[in-house]
């Protein structure tokens, strides 16, 4: 994920967990400086954790992007998002669908992500957060996994990883 603001450019190695309408975490795996850094995340909260401190990092309004809430937000985007503009794009030689997408925060900011995601899986590739028309955010996706609940031949629901 790279960060540019202010002329100002920071890059981490992310890794994420998201859960629609739970808990969802961001774990930082490299610069090694700051390597195990995590933002845990409810719908209202959110605080850093570092091996076994906690701080809490304040209320999340819809206006506040960070680093730290550029993955979460980006599946926000895709499942809440209004969209703007859809098209068939290619990047990295990987043909995609291309999602503009709208969010406007309780203050009235407008959020806009662009998604990229793999035509053939579906899974992202690239995303961008911009704010007041301004990319902030950009995140490539070097991995990624479906997580859902599915009926084997049973019958019975078990949970499993589909790409």
């Amino acid at each position: 994920m790279t960060c540019t603001q202010e002329d100002q450019v920071w890059e981490a190695t992310m890794k994420c967990d998201y859960t629609p309408g739970g808990e969802s975490t961001v774990e930082v795996t490299a610069p090694e400086t700051i390597a195990g850094v995590k933002a845990v995340l409810t719908e209202d909260d959110w605080s850093l954790v570092y091996e076994d401190i906690c701080l809490n990092a304040g209320t999340l309004s819809e206006e506040a992007v960070s680093p730290a809430v550029c993955l979460p937000r980006l599946m926000s985007a895709l499942r809440d998002g209004w969209l703007l503009e859809e098209n068939r794009e290619d990047w990295d030689e990987a043909a995609c669908q291309h999602l503009t997408l709208d969010q406007t925060g309780s203050g009235g900011g407008k959020i806009v992500s662009d998604l990229w995601l793999r035509q053939d899986t579906g899974t992202p590739v690239r995303g961008e957060i911009s704010v007041d028309g301004e990319i902030i955010l950009t995140a490539e996706f070097t991995n990624f996994s479906f997580y859902d609940t599915i009926a084997n031949q049973s019958g019975q629901a078990e949970t499993s990883p589909a790409v």
